[in-house]
């Protein structure tokens, strides 16, 4: 989870305010007990394939990762549920 969060925090001090697929992948090789969580939910939120995350995307993301640890399955459907 530290290394999660040092991953947010490089994000939101980034001045492009992006994460690149090179950030992500070092989070999942540090956490590899979640790592096929993280790519599921990289894959529903990167639709286009662009290999980064603008920052609304990236709470997406965030919405994701709190469905999963509440014990669901994150699905695109969960995102536009208001």
């Amino acid at each position: 989870m530290l290394i999660f969060l040092t991953c947010i925090i490089q994000w939101v001090s980034s001045p492009l305010l992006a994460v690149t697929k090179v950030a992500v992948s070092v989070c999942i090789r540090a956490t590899q007990s979640i790592g096929l969580l993280l790519k599921e939910i990289w894959s529903i939120v990167d639709k286009n394939n662009t290999g980064f995350l603008s920052k609304n995307s990236f709470f997406m993301c965030l919405k994701l990762v709190s469905l999963s640890q509440s014990g669901s399955s994150p699905t695109p459907a969960f995102l536009t549920k208001r």
